[in-house]
């Protein structure tokens, strides 16, 4: 992978020889020709790339058709909670810093908790356990995209930044 400004003279760079060229200025002490083959550099070198999504979230961890509706207590008062989110579809974030398969552990655990826990206390426990899942969950979720947003917005394509790095 590269990541690099839109406007880097990298992505000038049509074939092996530019390739090579490009890399002598930018990494003058990495022996290039000693550790790539040919055939990778003309691949890598006709490879336009693409981009990475930007780091998002949902809502919501459950999706509830209605009506679904809570009491004051916090109680379900339907069982209206189709499905939980877990992993990438309740959080999408760039291959490269690993937070995918992280958070998705985490969210599993916090669903095995909630799921745990809604079982000792009345009627509709499935539905009590993912409103508590959501509500456990859905605060780190936020908070993790959002420091993704910060610590790393050239290389996700994040304004207001993009412009000025």
């Amino acid at each position: 992978n590269a990541i690099t400004k839109p406007d880097d003279k990298f992505w000038e760079v049509s074939d092996a020889e530019g390739l090579r060229a490009y890399a002598a200025k930018q990494w003058p002490h990495f022996p290039i020709d000693k550790l790539v083959s040919e055939a990778e550099l003309e691949r890598f070198a006709a490879d336009r790339g693409g981009y990475f999504p930007r780091p998002q979230h949902p809502a919501s961890a459950v999706w509830k058709p209605p009506p679904c509706q809570v009491a004051a207590d916090g109680e379900a008062v339907a069982d209206g909670v189709a499905a939980v989110l877990v992993g990438d579809a309740l959080h999408c974030f760039p291959p490269d810093i690993g937070q995918g398969v992280n958070s998705a552990l985490e969210d599993v655990m916090v669903l095995r908790d909630a799921l745990r826990d809604s079982t000792h206390r009345g009627a509709r426990p499935l539905a009590r356990a993912a409103l508590a899942y959501d509500v456990e969950r859905m605060p780190d979720t936020e908070a993790l995209v959002q420091m993704v947003r910060f610590a790393a917005p050239f290389q996700y394509s994040q304004a207001p930044w993009r412009g000025r790095l």
